[in-house]
Formats: C-alpha cells, structure tokens, sequence
C-alpha cells in the first residue's frame, strides 16, 4: 500500500482540506478525511494494482500510475479522472521487454516525470505530450524533482547508482 497527503485550499471557500489518498491493491485510490477519520471517495479506473500516487498542487489534481500502465490524472475535489495517459502506447516511451507499469511519478504543475516498463519521460503537463526520454537501461522505482534547482532525483532504480538529471 503506497500514501500520499493532499492538502488543497478550496477556491471559492478558502478553507483548507487534509487528506491522505492511498493506493495499492485493489486497483482503487481511497481518500481518507484526516480531520473526521472516515473515508470519503473511492477513486475507480485503474484496472491492475496502483503503484504509485503524486500530487499537482496548483491543479488540485491527483496522480497515479500503476500495473495497467496508465497515469490518471485526478480533480481531488470531485474525484473524476480528467485524463488518461497510457504511457506505453507512445513509441519514443516504449519498451515492450519490460512491460507497460508505471512505477513512479512526480511532478511540478507544469511538468510530470514517469516511468517503470516504458522508458523514464518528462511530460508537458499542458499539451499531455513527452518532451524527453532519458537514456536510462534500467527500470527506476522513484523519481523526485529537487526543489532549489532544474534537476531531477532518481532513486532506487535496477543499479546501485541515483543519477541526477539536470532539465
């Protein structure tokens, strides 16, 4: 089971909202209210387990990707899925000898970073399109954007190594 805690204000009522979204499974994302203790969305439409969970703070919106080898992209105020990438179908993403899962992304708001089975890729959030492919053999299980530069942190990948890729 993987967590992720999403804070959002809500625009029109500024009040401030804490959750914890969890994934793993059974396919689904749950949203657990912090504040009341009691579970208050399912998130449906991955069809194999969720491996991973971010959030795009500016957006409000939720992201997952998991063993179906898509990323969902999530309002967390209504629990829709606004879109649907599957990132395996891309050629440039592609790599049919690892599979189509999704094991980590990250984002900035502007930016999403993902891989697993295809090919670790910087996707232009806005346009849904991969910009970059990053010539790496393995498969990376975590991906992270440092925060005080243009960089990109890896982690926990097929190799003992964490690069650091500057974007």
């Amino acid at each position: 089971m993987l967590m992720y805690t999403l804070t959002h204000t809500h625009p029109h009522t500024r009040t401030q909202t804490n959750s914890l979204a969890l994934g793993g499974g059974d396919n689904n994302i749950h949203v657990l209210d912090l504040e009341h203790g009691v579970f208050k969305a399912v998130l449906h439409g991955h069809t194999d387990y969720v491996h991973c969970l971010c959030m795009r703070e500016r957006e409000a919106e939720l992201l997952s990707g998991g063993e179906d080898g898509v990323v969902r992209m999530w309002d967390s105020r209504t629990g829709g899925c606004v879109h649907c990438l599957e990132v395996h179908k891309y050629e440039v993403c592609a790599r049919p000898q690892h599979g189509k899962w999704i094991s980590c992304l990250t984002t900035d708001s502007d930016w999403m970073v993902c891989g697993g089975g295809p090919a670790l890729s910087l996707w232009h959030l806005r346009s849904l399109s991969p910009t970059s492919v990053f010539p790496l053999s393995g498969c990376q299980r975590h991906a992270a954007f440092h925060q005080d530069t243009v960089s990109l942190r890896l982690a926990a990948g097929d190799t003992p190594l964490a690069p650091t890729l500057t974007l």
